[in-house]
């Protein structure tokens, strides 16, 4: 099975990295875990910059080749860039809990005469996710949830951030859909809700229906 880690694992790992490079316990055996945790982070959430410093320090404790100093500058990055995730990830848990309840109050108002009947895979729903209201895409529809992937304005940095992965949809051939990426965050909505958040469909498109295939395959 394929080993991931969210930012707080990352985070954790950075600050014990840190602790023991200022201490200079360079032959202690944790610092292979500390490094792997944040090497695989950086990895899976499309960080190169964090990858080349992690790859850096791990480069100089086999070789220990460099100066020492360099490297210890280079792990306190490695613990701010990772400290700066976090604090991304908490804001975007702050939205997503604002978001939920602008969402009950905005369903309480919606009129049911308006609902489709039902509702398919490509639809649009406009739902609360990770970093607030978004227009998401639903993958999968069952008989009390629908499976739906965010659409966002935010950068592939800004959701690599938070150990998101993303496809752009710029390049789908409408002109709507330029600079928006599709996240691999997925959010669970049920069914009913979501009947009463259908904004359209994208089923039309099948360039945007492939790059959803392939967020669902990060998921």
């Amino acid at each position: 099975m394929e080993t991931k880690y969210d930012v707080g694992a990352a985070k954790y790992a950075a600050k014990k990295l840190l602790k023991t490079f200022k201490k200079n316990d360079l032959d202690n055996p944790r610092l292979v875990d500390y490094l792997s945790t944040i090497l695989i982070f950086a990895e899976d959430s499309c960080i190169p910059k964090l990858k080349a410093r992690a790859q850096r320090v791990i480069n100089y404790l086999m070789t220990r080749q460099g100066i020492f100093e360099d490297i210890l500058e280079a792990v306190r990055k490695i613990e701010e860039q990772i400290s700066k995730a976090n604090e991304k990830r908490r804001v975007m848990e702050i939205r997503h809990n604002v978001s939920c309840s602008y969402y009950r109050k905005k369903l309480a108002e919606s009129d049911y005469a308006e609902c489709p009947a039902k509702l398919n895979v490509y639809d649009v729903v406009k739902v609360p996710t990770m970093g607030g209201m978004h227009y998401s895409i639903i993958s999968e529809i069952n008989d009390e949830f629908v499976t739906c992937f965010p659409m966002t304005t935010a950068s592939r940095k800004d959701l690599g951030l938070i150990g998101a992965k993303s496809v752009s949809l710029s390049d789908c051939g409408d002109e709507r859909y330029e600079g928006i990426r599709l996240s691999a965050s997925a959010t669970k909505v049920s069914l009913r809700d979501a009947i009463r958040s259908y904004i359209g469909s994208v089923a039309d498109n099948p360039q945007i229906c492939e790059k959803l295939a392939r967020v669902v395959s990060f998921a």
